[in-house]
């Protein structure tokens, strides 16, 4: 259990240096906008989560959770969609926070419970997006700090 606390604690220190390794080569100057975004996307993998459970890349989500399905690369997506169940209820979301937000509130206005391989990373978002719950489980509290 420690090992991979400390797994996870790893994971979180190179978040710039994977965002660089990712973006290397793509854009001389990215903005703040993209890096957020970009951070966004990688949560998945701080959380050791399943990212296909939150957004897939050009292809239809396979799960029937709600999820992004991001067109183009990730530095500059061509279209963001929110799909739910292999329904797209939209096809405009501007980027991927506004996404994430719009995740969130179809769990919560379709109450679906959240995937056991995402509960880390929407929890997350959840407690320090949304202020919604009062208290994390100490292994994300840990992360976060």
């Amino acid at each position: 259990m420690k090992e991979g606390m400390k797994k996870l604690i790893d994971l979180k220190k190179p978040l710039s240096a994977r965002l660089q390794t990712l973006c290397n080569g793509v854009l001389d100057e990215i903005s703040d906008a993209t890096i957020k975004n970009l951070h966004c996307l990688i949560l998945p993998s701080i959380f050791c989560d399943e990212e296909a459970l939150l957004f897939t890349m050009t292809l239809d989500p396979i799960y029937p959770t709600p999820a992004l399905k991001i067109e183009g690369d990730a530095i500059n997506p061509t279209r963001i969609s929110l799909v739910v169940d292999g329904l797209t209820l939209s096809n405009s979301v501007p980027d991927v926070i506004c996404g994430l937000g719009l995740v969130i509130c179809s769990y919560c206005i379709f109450d679906i419970a959240y995937p056991k391989k995402l509960q880390k990373t929407l929890s997350f978002l959840e407690h320090y997006v949304f202020e919604r719950r009062s208290k994390l489980p100490a292994n994300i509290q840990n992360i976060a700090n």
